[in-house]
């Protein structure tokens, strides 16, 4: 089943109407999740004399308004993934956790051992963002997370303002979901000037992805922090909708099972037929028996074939009847 997160990220620099405005056009493009990185408590984030500390924190909500944005969301029927970026973000989101639907671990979180530790103590799916990471980080991370496989999402997919597809690898989609057994997402950071997500997207999908994300802009292109893989609402709504048809045109794997059209189609096969006239009690060999085009239907598969030598006609056959069990016997 396809599932779709719109990610708002810190493209709202600290302007909560804007973060508002996202969350509405979010449930108008009705995707299923929509994903907060939530800050709180810059010390606990950056040391003292980080270059960054001064213009992150201009984009820091208060708690009061983080609930505001859950509960929005809830009420228009969006999925909160939370993205707590420290542990005191992950403790505010828990004393709420009848609003949080999934947690995701950010890169820069990956190997946090205490935030780890702390997901691991809520009844919520995690997500692990495995872009950039070796099977050894993943491996350790699932270790302290001790959740089950089906409760944890890896999510593929790295940005590099904007990611060059060249440098995707998307055939690690397949080898990560074989490898480890959980199921997988693919986080979208092209550009947006070229739409070539699209096509990204169906790849992924057709190599194991379940899950898609994608940054959203209330006006695509407008510079704002990580605007350059950022897409519209009507984007979204038509990656949604290619994401549905090549669902549909990819069907299932099921090797065991054909549709109403391929039965209809396997039904055009030629049929066991008598080679020759066969008197009843005479046995069935390969002398007088053949395969042709009949509008009649056998009662045997072709593949049964074998199993009607030396059985024997119960009545007269004449030449080009087709073979059914109520004209032989087993005797």
């Amino acid at each position: 089943m396809i599932q779709t997160i719109a990610e708002t990220a810190f493209a709202h620099e600290g302007d909560f109407n804007y973060l508002i405005n996202q969350i509405k056009l979010s449930a108008h493009a009705k995707a299923d999740y929509i994903k907060f990185q939530i800050f709180l408590n810059k010390e606990e984030y950056f040391t003292d004399k980080h270059p960054a500390l001064e213009k992150i924190s201009s984009f820091m909500f208060n708690e009061r308004q983080w609930l505001e944005a859950f509960e929005l969301s809830d009420n228009l029927g969006l999925k909160v993934l939370a993205l707590p970026l420290n542990v005191s973000a992950l403790a505010f989101c828990e004393k709420h956790n009848q609003l949080i639907d999934m947690y995701e671990v950010h890169s820069v979180c990956f190997n946090e051992y205490a935030l780890l530790q702390a997901l691991n103590k809520t009844n919520k799916k995690v997500v692990l963002g495995v872009g950039g990471r070796l099977p050894e980080e993943i491996t350790k991370a699932k270790e302290i997370l001790q959740k089950a496989d089906n409760d944890i999402i890896l999510m593929y997919g790295f940005q590099s303002f904007p990611t060059d597809k060249v440098k995707l690898n998307l055939r690690k989609i397949s080898k990560l979901k074989k490898v480890f057994n959980n199921e997988i997402g693919y986080a979208d950071h092209t550009s947006f000037e070229h739409n070539e997500f699209h096509s990204l997207n169906n790849i992924a999908l057709s190599l194991g992805a379940t899950f898609f994300e994608k940054h959203i802009a209330i006006e695509k292109g407008e510079k704002r922090t990580d605007y350059e893989t950022a897409i519209s609402i009507d984007d979204f709504i038509e990656m949604t909708n290619q994401l549905n048809s090549t669902n549909l045109i990819l069907g299932n794997n099921d090797i065991f099972m054909l549709n109403d059209k391929e039965i209809v189609y396997k039904n055009r096969e030629k049929q066991i037929v008598a080679s020759r006239n066969i008197k009843a009690g005479e046995k069935l060999t390969l002398d007088n028996l053949t395969f042709k085009v009949s509008e009649e239907k056998s009662d045997f598969e072709q593949i049964q074939f074998e199993s009607l030598i030396a059985l024997k006609a119960h009545v007269d056959i004449k030449k080009n009847q087709v073979i059914k069990s109520n004209i032989i016997s087993k005797n």
